[in-house]
């Protein structure tokens, strides 16, 4: 498509479009004003009419004038007062759209318009001018129109009902004009077919009729026209009434209630419920029974659920993303469902909008699910603290974001907190012990800081702990010891340090206990070894050392173990060597290798995989622990410093290397405590101080 950004002369370079197949004026898509101070467009434009144009837009810029009679061959569009006199839209045989609204055109409408275009054009739009005068009889005359919008303008007089003519029209909106009379019959008959409002609604749903209102001008998905108390008004159309303006949104039947199955209507419209698919179509239609509905279960006659996990919400129904103007998002009118116990709109990954604060007002509801509804923008409603019966709360992969609200640690019959995978900021609330009924608590992937409160202990029954990759420190907090119930510990990717408390030796339903990627010390504890439940334990990118513990070798349930990148050394039990189940039976082909790499070789996960085994070194590279993930180059000092860590001890002993400068990367091993060399650099002994041990 050819695009053209005109600047200040703009009738300059219009006469040159000759192989343009459509031209678009549109300001905020083509025209380009290189001085910002200018707001309108002046001067003269003309187009070609030898062209064979198919869509002329000049929609939201701020022409004005008169609309032209366009003269001979071309075919002009003025600014001002310059009105050529005569006729040539007839020119323009191959023009399917024409649209000029958001200006400030003036005047009637050209019945040369009308005539010229009578057999190809298929959209008008003339919306939002300040057009007067009758809507002509010629209009009937453009048999293949299927679009028609000239609203916000001051049209007067009749429709002529010469427009029941218009066979092919599917959409015509003609609101806020000065319209009398009626909407012709013969025209809503013809719209009937091809629009669920018409179906609806009727002729109510082109214009309202007199004595009638809508905010709109016309009935619509919200609702329909309705009766004014007091109005002499014999205007078509009218969108207030004087002293009565209590228009109720998705009150179709204008009982001043929005009943539960006008809210089910109203939440297929809000979501482009025709889109859904074809077994939700009835929702739309107020006559069939709110029980028959798909996706709606009832108690009685009450609606107990609403399961919407096959319907296509907000989305073109090809499985992509819909127009955003059809999916506003959820209505605030699901609140009035006060009977609902199950919300499941899990996986409708193109909803948009927010989560309605008066959801809070469910009193009944157990289960609400938006689960990878990452369409969803905006927070956690505090007042969703108010349900009182809810038992699973599920917003994994919503991207919601803000804090979690402290109004829901209220929800003492809370037993699964499904949170993970959000945008959620600010620390895990000392409330949380008050969620005595949780069982599961899933908080990762989030953007969490601070520490893990201590009032977890209070969560007698909690089984499920995920607090993975987000930004927690501190240490792992003694009170862990109290949770007797927990199967799984998922803490990785934090910034937790200190050692793994040995009040955890007391959790004998651990199954999974998940803790790579923090800055945990200390020895691996010989405790997890008497976890006979245990069956998948990842240590791994901590700093961890020492050894691995020997009662390792009696976990039974063990099937994946995770130790690599750590400071450990050898020797790895040779029982644990041997067990079949660990690391998907790995050990059988490669034994040892198959738990932690040994000294001098290494592999991604720092143990032999399925894929590979661990990789030898390359030459004159090495590494000092098992379970390496990479190699490098050491130097004798590097490898003495081993040597003087180990020998060290503990930390008061006083035996001080540091004084030579072993740690100084540019002084010689020759030059620290203990080393003997020649004169040409060789090493030839290494001698330790002997400690008293006495005491």
């Amino acid at each position: 498509m050819i695009v053209l950004s005109l600047y200040v002369n703009v009738c300059a370079y219009m006469h040159s479009l000759v192989s343009l197949d459509y031209l678009s004026l549109q300001m905020k898509d083509v025209i380009t004003l290189s001085n910002s101070a200018m707001s309108t467009l002046s001067g003269v434009l003309v187009l070609d009419a030898r062209t064979h144009n198919r869509g002329l837009i000049i929609s939201e810029n701020e022409f004005t004038g008169r609309l032209p009679e366009m003269p001979g061959s071309t075919t002009t569009i003025s600014a001002g007062d310059r009105r050529p006199r005569g006729s040539g839209w007839f020119n323009f045989k191959n023009l399917l759209a024409l649209s000029f609204d958001r200006n400030k055109f003036t005047g009637t409408l050209p019945i040369d318009l009308f005539r010229g275009l009578s057999k190809s054009l298929l959209t008008l739009d003339m919306g939002f001018n300040q057009l007067t005068g009758t809507v002509p009889i010629e209009l009937s005359w453009m048999s293949n129109l299927e679009r028609i919008t000239a609203p916000g303008n001051q049209l007067t007089g009749t429709l002529p009902f010469e427009m029941g003519r218009l066979t092919d029209l599917i959409q015509i909106n003609l609101t806020s004009n000065k319209l009398t009379g009626t909407v012709p019959q013969k025209l809503c008959v013809h719209l009937d077919g091809e629009s669920l409002l018409m179906q609806q609604f009727g002729c109510d749903a082109i214009l309202c009729p007199p004595g009638t209102y809508h905010p709109e001008g016309a009935a619509s998905v919200h609702g329909g026209c309705r009766q004014c108390k007091r109005s002499s008004s014999k205007l078509l159309g009218a969108t207030q009434c004087e002293n009565d303006n209590s228009f109720l949104v998705g009150d179709i039947d204008g009982d001043g209630i929005v009943s539960p199955r006008e809210v089910l209507r109203l939440l297929f419209v809000e979501t482009d419920g025709e889109q859904w698919g074809d077994k939700f179509k009835p929702w739309f239609n107020l006559r069939v029974n709110q029980c028959d509905l798909a996706g709606v279960t009832c108690v009685g006659s009450e609606i107990a659920k609403i399961d919407l996990t096959e319907a296509a919400l907000c989305t073109d129904g090809q499985g992509g993303g819909g127009d955003p103007d059809n999916c506003p998002g959820l209505p605030a009118e699901l609140g009035n469902l006060s009977t609902l116990e199950i919300l499941l709109l899990n996986d409708r990954h193109h909803l948009k909008g927010t989560i309605p604060t008066q959801l809070g007002k469910l009193s009944r509801l157990k289960y609400l699910d938006f689960s990878n509804c990452d369409g969803l923008s905006g927070t956690v409603p505090s007042e969703l603290g108010k349900l009182s019966a809810l038992r699973v709360f599920n917003l994994s992969g919503a991207r919601l974001n803000g804090t979690i609200p402290e109004s829901l640690y209220s929800l003492h019959e809370l037993e699964k907190l499904w949170f993970s995978k959000n945008v959620f900021t600010g620390t895990i609330s000392s409330r949380i012990g008050q969620l005595t009924s949780v069982r599961e608590v899933m908080l990762s992937r989030n953007r969490l800081r601070g520490t893990i409160p201590t009032e977890i202990g209070e969560l007698a029954v909690l089984e499920n702990l995920e607090l993975f990759s987000n930004a927690l420190h501190g240490t792992i907090p003694l009170t862990i010891g109290l949770c007797r119930n927990l199967k799984r510990v998922d803490w990785f990717n934090n910034f937790l340090t200190g050692t793994v408390p040995d009040v955890m030796g007391n959790l004998g339903e651990l199954q999974i206990v998940h803790l790579k990627k923090n800055r945990l010390t200390g020895t691996i504890p010989a405790f997890l070894g008497q976890l006979v439940k245990l069956e998948w334990l990842d240590l791994s990118s901590n700093r961890f050392e020492g050894t691995i513990p020997e009662s390792f070798a009696y976990l039974r349930a063990l099937k994946d173990l995770r130790l690599g990148n750590n400071k450990l050394f050898d020797p790895i039990p040779q029982a644990l060597c041997s067990q079949n189940k660990i690391n998907n039976g790995l050990t059988k082909r490669h034994g040892c290798d198959a738990v932690l790499c040994s000294l001098g070789t290494y592999s991604d996960s720092g143990y032999a995989t399925e894929k590979d085994g661990c990789t030898e070194c390359p030459p004159g590279e090495t590494n000092l622990y098992l379970g390496s993930q990479s190699c490098i180059e050491f130097t004798v000092e590097d490898m003495i410093s081993m040597f003087y860590e180990v020998m060290k001890g503990s930390d008061d002993s006083p035996f001080d290397y540091d004084s030579k400068g072993r740690r100084d990367a540019e002084s010689s091993a020759c030059l620290w405590e203990g080393i003997t060399c020649d004169e040409e650099g060789h090493i030839l002994s290494i001698s330790f101080p002997t400690f008293d041990t006495s005491n």
